[in-house]
């Protein structure tokens, strides 16, 4: 496998594509909000590296800060599994995403009495 030497002292930064309000929610509330999240990237990236993770939204990008704490190469694949330990979001990524967050409607089944369900165009439930 091919890699990119990363310059030391070279900021590195993680774009990650969130094509929808409804992905948003969901990783923000199974990770993000938690404070760590895990990247898949090419290139191998040393621990206790500082990043900028930025998620690419399909109107905003929100940039987020944090530190590698891991950093796995894939086993069946190319590639690697980057652990990001978040810093807390700035107000203004915070505000950008609880706006997106905001624009996802909740949608209860008749039979069912869970919030967990979204509706938003990249899902249909029926």
């Amino acid at each position: 496998m091919s890699e990119v030497p990363i310059h030391p002292k070279a900021e590195i930064r993680l774009e990650v594509k969130i094509p929808t309000a409804t992905m948003l929610k969901v990783l923000w509330n199974a990770n993000l909000a938690k404070g760590s999240w895990q990247v898949e990237t090419a290139n191998e990236i040393p621990t206790d590296r500082k990043v900028k993770v930025a998620l690419m939204l399909p109107n905003a990008e929100v940039v987020l800060t944090g530190i590698v704490h891991t950093c796995t190469e894939k086993k069946k694949a190319r590639g690697y599994f980057v652990g990001v330990a978040l810093d807390p979001p700035s107000l203004e990524a915070r505000a950008t995403i609880d706006n997106i967050i905001g624009s996802v409607k909740e949608l209860k089944r008749k039979d069912d009495n869970s919030s967990d369900l979204f509706d938003d165009s990249d899902i249909e439930i029926k």
